[in-house]
């Protein structure tokens, strides 16, 4: 099935989201704020006390802690999608599990990453050696390679989140979402990313509007990778009470006599 994804409709329902649970946004992006603050002072002063304990400590703290404020804002961001309201601070918004999920498809993707930036950085010291425009082409082809990593593996995750899998699996199931969509992809998170940048300029406007606006967006998004790829699951996932599994057969029969019709009618085309 053909891809479609309007970056401009999809603000504007995001914007109707924002605004029905602007309250619990703001008071989440406060809470964030105030993380950020607290634990820049505690680096700080752990740097100049020079305790490598201390470094160490509040760097593990930052990485769980802010870690933890991301899934809670992209669980949030689901729930708000799905009609349940954003709501971080709810009992129900952290799943352990899931949110362990989480910080393994985040470890993976950091692992997958070191060796594009040792190689990146180990071009400051080879610059005198191989010559600046090699340097320069190697870099180039590095961020290449880190914008194409970065694009095909970005709904792991909120795989791992939506669907609580582990980071193998969220790996694997977010290439199969981006095969053949790379360029599709990468200029509707351009479009994104430039709507929140755009925001940013203006100061506190893109910490309080565009920034969430387009965490949103990204959200849908993902779901709409996601449903392109498995429209089947995607209906089965949104009944809420079947009384019968044949009634669920017979759904997902229906589904399947869609896809082939519209298959058929891009054959045509």
């Amino acid at each position: 099935m053909e891809f479609t994804f309007k970056v401009g409709e999809s603000i504007k329902k995001a914007w109707v989201l924002y605004k029905e649970n602007l309250g619990n946004i703001i008071l989440f992006i406060i809470a964030m704020f105030v993380f950020n603050m607290i634990m820049n002072g505690f680096m700080v002063r752990a740097g100049l006390s020079q305790s490598l304990v201390k470094v160490l400590f509040s760097n593990l703290v930052m990485l769980v802690v802010g870690s933890l404020l991301i899934y809670l804002w992209i669980k949030a961001g689901f729930d708000a999608i799905d009609g349940k309201g954003f709501k971080p601070f709810s009992k129900e918004t952290l799943s352990f599990s899931s949110f362990w999920n989480f910080i393994k498809t985040n470890i993976l993707m950091a692992l997958c990453m070191i060796p594009v930036f040792l190689i990146f950085f180990s071009l400051i010291f080879l610059l005198n050696t191989i010559g600046k425009a090699t340097v320069i082409f190697i870099a180039v082809a590095l961020f290449v390679v880190y914008v194409y990593i970065m694009v095909r593996l970005f709904p792991a995750f909120y795989l791992s989140v939506d669907k609580n899998i582990g980071a193998r699996k969220s790996f694997a199931l977010a290439w199969s979402l981006t095969q053949d969509k790379f360029l599709n992809i990468f200029w509707k998170n351009f479009l994104i990313l430039l709507f929140m940048f755009a925001g940013i300029l203006a100061l506190f406007i893109g910490t309080i509007i565009t920034y969430p606006v387009g965490m949103l967006v990204i959200a849908m998004f993902y779901r709409e990778l996601y449903k392109n790829k498995f429209p089947i699951d995607q209906v089965t996932s949104d009944i809420k009470e079947v009384s019968k599994p044949e009634e669920i057969i017979e759904i997902k029969e229906e589904v399947k006599e869609e896809v082939k019709e519209e298959e058929t009618k891009e054959e045509v085309k």
